[in-house]
């Protein structure tokens, strides 16, 4: 568009002229720069000498640095860049001169296309002759364009998800309402710490943390769009898509900006708000471990083997149980299962019993369907040699496959096979086990149980205690007394008050068996044989089931169907067992005489003789045979018997008791107690060569 101005000057009667005239584009904020053009006409008969070019351009505006044209146009100042001012060469009189420069529009020129009254001029000033002669020429109003963005639309912009984790995305479609179009926008947004922002298709990813993200749009995006070419024209739309992690119930709301602008201002934001709700805010799981009663455990023993091993048909099946007595389901449980031994109760490092893993089974209410079993960890300990199998599972994680909801009970059910305790002084733990609960809530809040143990069974050895006479002679019958200083039985139940369980609940034939050395030449009587227990008012005996004597081992058994009624464990706490021997001669001197008290729960499928429950005790014994002896006195016996009673032993451990009176029908007579008096005899033979001889009897060294 082009408009003249003509100044008419009357100077000195000579009719003198100068105009100035100009085209202006349409420029567009933040758009490509504009040429603009300004001609000078000198109509006078003068030339114009050091003609200079002053431009005010609107505020918003900036002159393009070195675009000026032609090459005799010079850049006076170019600061501010909406005032250039240029030096032209001499114009001639009765010719025109030409000038172009690019201006690019800013951020700063929307105030005035903001004010409906605002005017978009350019003031041109044109002075010459020194600067004495000056001329000025203001433009009509021209146009700029400007871009409009906003959201067309944003999918689940108020997204509702039942729990948490939950993933979803969001669909952004922006337009540009404007007349005027841009070469690049950015959309960004911030996202609360309860949600991450996990990726985007559609822009360039400027800037991408787990709670922000920006997006670049320019020309390789608007290519796809519209009339294809580099810019986002009006009436244009373009579409994206971001991804979203919800983690938490808390914390959901999202802000989205879109927003344009050039020379590192920002021209326009427009700015919506999102958010997420999660159904399950406030439902909160807690998942306990009930004890079984009337054991006080979280575990039971469904069906307790009496074999050692893993052969088939040797486990123990096992129940745990978990509640969830909350308000919301529990989600992603995970149940830790390890074999524990005595304290500190970690995972045992090389432990008696193993996890049948492939025996786990798990159920959502006691009669509930078997769910899919996801093991998501194993641990075997090293190699154990009671096991034929190549990994001995100590530990294992499994993870219930569906939410366990408010109300419901989870059960787990494994086999466990035991290894054969050995014939050690000590305990042995049999079966116990520890577990570990996790799971989250709704709202993928964590939680986890503290730890617990189960003590199921434990083997528990016991101290024997020999008894018999020092010294015994050539066809001498003397007694073996031996005393257990605990209750007999194979598993120890911890409730947590001990309670003691003779054999396997399933066992009935299991067997106790009394092995002795003997020294050469003492041999069992054949006598009846009874273990001797204590019950309140009076003994109670469990008849032995057989006695062999095989070289210098004797081997007494007592069995189940032989135990009297009113066994208990408190009866036979110590207890103990006398064997009548005869010593025949054969090679005097002292000799060991060793016990040992073996239990077998179940003998036709564990090896003989079983392990040790009560350890093993040796004494020794002198065997004095008859010798010739020429001349003097031969020792050939020694008894003691008590003739009164000191301080009570009623309950038979060998030591006097705090308090009570003596009662003669728990008191044994082979033993010597404190306080006792007893009457010593000794026998011998005397042989002398003389008709006189003098024998004295006293304290040695008298």
């Amino acid at each position: 568009m082009k408009r003249t101005l003509q100044v008419i000057h009357l100077i000195a009667g000579l009719l003198l002229s100068q105009t100035i005239s100009s085209v202006q584009p349409t420029l567009t904020v933040c758009g490509e720069a504009g040429s603009f053009s300004v001609t000078i006409t000198n109509n006078t008969a003068l030339a114009l000498s050091s003609p200079e070019l002053h431009i005010q351009l609107p505020p918003g505006i900036s002159y393009q640095p070195g675009s000026v044209s032609p090459a005799t146009v010079s850049e006076l100042t170019i600061s501010p860049a909406n005032a250039p001012k240029f030096g032209l060469p001499t114009i001639p009189a009765q010719s025109s001169f030409t000038i172009t420069f690019s201006a690019s529009a800013s951020c700063a020129l929307l105030s005035i296309l903001d004010n409906q009254n605002g005017q978009l001029n350019n003031t041109y000033t044109l002075t010459w002759g020194g600067g004495t002669q000056t001329i000025n020429y203001t433009t009509p109003n021209y146009t700029a364009l400007r871009p409009a963005l906003s959201y067309l639309s944003i999918t689940n912009k108020s997204y509702l998800t039942p729990t948490a984790p939950a993933v979803f995305s969001r669909t952004f479609t922006v337009k540009n309402a404007g007349n005027g179009r841009l070469s690049s926008f950015w959309h960004r947004e911030t996202a609360g710490s309860g949600i991450a922002i996990t990726g985007a298709t559609g822009g360039t990813i400027q800037t991408h943390t787990p709670n922000f993200l920006e997006l670049a749009f320019s020309g390789v995006h608007f290519t796809s769009i519209g009339n294809g070419d580099a810019f986002f024209d009006p009436n244009e739309s373009i579409t994206f898509t971001v991804s979203y992690q919800i983690n938490t119930c808390s914390n959901l709301n999202s802000v989205f900006q879109v927003g344009w602008g050039c020379g590192g201002d920002t021209c326009v934001v427009e700015i919506e708000t999102g958010g997420v709700a999660v159904t399950a805010n406030g439902l909160v799981p807690n998942v306990v471990t009930p004890a079984f009663p009337p054991s006080g455990n979280a575990m039971v023993i469904l069906n307790e083997s009496s074999c050692y091993g893993d052969a088939p048909g040797n486990a123990s099946r096992i129940l745990f149980r978990a509640v969830n007595n909350g308000t919301g389901p529990a989600y992603d449980l995970e149940v830790i299962l390890y074999v524990l031994p005595l304290p500190p109760f970690s995972a045992a490092a090389n432990p008696p019993s193993r996890i049948d893993t492939g025996s786990l089974t798990v159920r959502i209410g006691a009669g509930g369907p078997i769910l899919p079993r996801q093991i998501i960890a194993a641990e075997a300990g090293p190699a154990n040699s009671c096991f034929t199998v190549p990994n001995v599972v100590r530990r294992c994680t499994l993870r219930v496959p569906q939410p366990l909801a408010a109300g419901d009970t989870l059960y787990i059910e494994f086999d466990q096979y035991v290894c054969q305790p050995s014939c050690s002084p000590g305990n042995t733990t049999l079966r116990q086990f520890g577990w570990a609960l996790s799971y989250r809530s709704g709202c993928n809040d964590t939680y986890t149980s503290p730890h617990g143990s189960s003590l199921l069974r434990n083997r528990i050895g016991a101290n024997l205690i020999n008894s018999h006479p020092g010294a015994v002679t050539d066809g001498q019958t003397f007694n073996l007394c031996i005393t257990v200083d605990g209750g007999p039985g194979n598993y120890w139940h911890i409730t947590p008050d001990v309670q003691n369980i003779n054999g396997a609940p399933s066992s009935t034939n299991y067997v106790y068996q009394w092995e002795i050395q003997l020294p050469p030449g003492v041999v069992y009587t054949g006598a009846p044989l009874q273990w001797v227990g204590v019950l309140p008012s009076t003994f109670i005996h469990w008849n032995a089931a057989s006695a062999v004597q095989t070289g210098t081992t004797l081997r007494v058994n007592f069995t189940h169907p032989n135990r009297p009624a009113g066994w208990s464990y408190d009866a036979f706490q110590n207890s103990y067992l006398c064997i009548p021997l005869t010593f025949t001669c054969g090679t005097p001197g002292s000799y060991s005489i060793t016990s040992r008290l073996f239990y077998n729960p179940n003998p036709s499928c564990n090896p003989t003789p079983g392990y040790c429950y009560g350890m093993p005790r040796t004494t020794q014994i002198a065997l004095n045979c008859p010798t010739a002896c020429p001349n003097g006195m031969e020792f050939i016996g020694f008894s003691l018997r008590r003739t009164s009673y000191g301080l009570p032993d009623n309950d038979n451990d060998g030591l006097p008791d705090g308090s009570g009176t003596l009662d003669f029908t728990k008191i044994r007579t082979d033993r010597f107690m404190v306080t006792d008096t007893g009457v010593a005899h000794f026998r011998g033979g005397y042989t002398h060569f003389r008709s006189t001889v003098a024998i004295r009897l006293g304290p040695y060294g008298t």
